[in-house]
């Protein structure tokens, strides 16, 4: 009886081990497991969020490129117009008073006049020896 007696609890403690060994087998690899599919997920969550963040900031970097681009080209266009309205307006004034009349253009000199006191603008022809110039003749300011 006592050698079946310790048979006995020799094969209870080997299928107690073994179990307890093939329970924590399973349960460190599905620990396992489950760790390196969080880790994988972790890393491609960080890894489209770092995708989508530099997509986003390279457009926001376009967007602001192309804003300052705008406005300086608007901001050239804008003093390109101002002086070339400027150098035209001292050509015009230059060839008036120095020639009496733009003879490159052809127009009309603006000479102010103290005749009248209106708002209105008048054409007032006189005659050169050159020929007939027409005249634009502004009021003067009140």
């Amino acid at each position: 009886m006592a050698v079946q007696y310790y048979d006995y609890y020799d094969y209870y403690d080997y299928d107690y081990y073994y179990y307890y060994y093939y329970y924590y087998y399973y349960y460190y690899y599905y620990y396992y497991y489950y760790y390196y599919y969080y880790y994988y997920y972790y890393y491609y969550y960080y890894y489209y969020y770092y995708y989508y963040y530099y997509y986003y900031y390279y457009y926001y970097y376009y967007y602001y490129y192309y804003y300052y681009y705008y406005y300086y080209y608007y901001y050239y266009y804008y003093y390109y117009y101002y002086y070339y309205y400027y150098y035209y307006y001292y050509y015009y004034y230059y060839y008036c008073c120095c020639f009496g009349s733009t003879k490159l253009l052809r127009l009309p000199c603006r000479v102010p006049s103290q005749r009248r006191q209106d708002t209105s603008i008048h054409t007032v022809d006189k005659a050169t020896k050159y020929g007939s110039v027409t005249y634009l003749d502004f009021p003067s300011s009140p």
